[in-house]
């Protein structure tokens, strides 16, 4: 699916909005439509609580050390609500678990493309720099997101960068 803009592109949440649930409607039926937008409001409200934000602040350290924004805390209430109810909210990928999956990885990085659908603020994006790709692909359907992983990228550096 892609976004709508106003004229003056801007993301209209509102146009977007309306073309899912339609497309929901059309696809799922009414009853699951309003079910699976009444259970995403309730994961965005209840992840909006002063203790469950407390989660989302556990990796800030790959924030901090490298001066970039991929944690999810920092996401705004738009971006996180039009996320939510498209099913395409953001979840960065935890360090040490993309480290785990890369090196059990029986190849030869060079030979491969390294694409992240869903790429968020990037951060497997900046992760994946660390290792030899022959070209590193990034797409993000959310326009906040893709804006935010752009200027973490071009500031993003890492002694291991490849």
């Amino acid at each position: 699916m892609t976004s709508r803009t106003t004229g003056d592109g801007k993301f209209s949440l509102r146009r977007t909005l309306f073309r899912h649930l339609r497309e929901s409607i059309r696809h799922y039926g009414v009853l699951r439509t309003i079910g699976e937008t009444i259970a995403a409001l309730y994961r965005l409200l209840r992840d909006r609580m002063p203790d469950r934000r407390r989660t989302h602040y556990g990796d800030m350290d790959f924030d901090w050390e490298r001066m970039v924004d991929t944690t999810r805390a920092n996401v705004g209430f738009r971006t996180q609500l039009m996320a939510a109810l498209t099913g395409h909210e953001y979840y960065p990928s935890e360090p040490w678990l993309f480290e785990q999956i890369m090196q059990a990885l029986p190849v030869r990085f060079p030979d491969f493309l390294f694409i992240d659908l869903g790429s968020g603020k990037g951060r497997s994006l900046m992760m994946a720099s660390d290792y030899p790709f022959r070209r590193i692909l990034g797409v993000e359907y959310l326009p906040g997101l893709h804006r935010i992983a752009q200027e973490n990228i071009a500031r993003y550096t890492s002694e291991r960068q490849q």
